[in-house]
């Protein structure tokens, strides 16, 4: 669950450089920086989750070797303690193995049940930047190490804002998505219902989900790659622990979807 699918999907695609970069209903910005050259999104997040952890554990022992330090400053001794405990708990959440390990499976489908904005794009994203901020703040108090507060920090957060970017762009796809279905159904009944009614109960896959948005003919429709779908399915499903095919969108999450007054459901 924790990287929630594993995300790993190449850069390379059949909609041209031009279009990708292009603002509009198909701007594909979030799907060109959603992998990066030779990484995933798991291993992104494991390694941001392990800077967490080392900065916090240099911080530590910067001020435990100056013991003054700590008399004299309790609440960095107390922000280096918070990022260890961080950091090992974005491990956890984190870990890319998780399939070789049933315990730290079981132990992350806990946590989500409490902090589900963690298996959204946007939460995750929010969440890192904000630890990118606590790692820079720890590592240059004291004049621990300038050069490692800039460094760890930058790339925390770097990380945090890229997940952050791809989450707000694709956000903004489904929203525009959900407005070109519900218009689609015509005047006369209730549109909501009838779009439920296109769903299977088994939900839909990524071909079946743009099916759906073709039928709409408008050029205002969105196109969804397969990458797209994975973490559609991951930001609409509210059980983490339920049984589900990563790349289709469930019955019960489409029809939450479709029945939220939201106009923006955060991915």
């Amino acid at each position: 669950f924790g990287t929630l699918p594993d995300e790993a999907v190449p850069l390379n695609s059949d909609i041209p450089p031009a279009q990708m970069l292009k603002p509009g209903p198909n701007f594909h910005g979030a799907s060109l920086i959603s992998k990066f050259p030779g990484c995933t999104w798991p291993l992104l997040y494991f390694t941001a989750a392990a800077v967490v952890l080392a900065a916090g554990v240099i911080a530590l022992l910067h001020m435990i070797v100056n013991a003054f330090s700590v008399l004299e400053s309790p609440f960095r001794f107390l922000n280096g303690i918070y990022l260890c405990a961080f950091g090992v708990f974005m491990i956890i959440l984190d870990f890319p193995w998780v399939d070789k390990y049933p315990q730290v499976h079981a132990f992350r489908a806990h946590i989500y049940h409490f902090v589900l904005f963690l298996t959204r794009k946007v939460g995750r994203g929010i969440w890192y930047f904000f630890l990118g901020s606590l790692v820079f703040a720890a590592l240059w108090d004291d004049s621990t190490s300038a050069f490692l507060a800039i460094v760890l920090g930058a790339y925390v957060g770097f990380v945090g804002l890229v997940a952050l970017l791809v989450g707000f762009f694709l956000s903004k796809k489904l929203a525009l998505a959900k407005g070109e279905l519900l218009r689609g159904v015509g005047s006369g009944g209730d549109p909501k219902a009838s779009v439920k009614q296109r769903c299977p109960a088994t939900g839909v896959n990524c071909s079946q989900f743009q099916q759906m948005l073709d039928q709409v003919s408008s050029p205002e429709t969105p196109v969804f790659t397969e990458n797209d779908m994975q973490f559609v399915s991951v930001g609409l499903c509210n059980n983490p622990q339920s049984k589900r095919d990563a790349n289709s969108i469930a019955k019960e999450d489409f029809d939450r979807w479709i029945d939220s007054p939201d106009s923006i459901e955060w991915l």
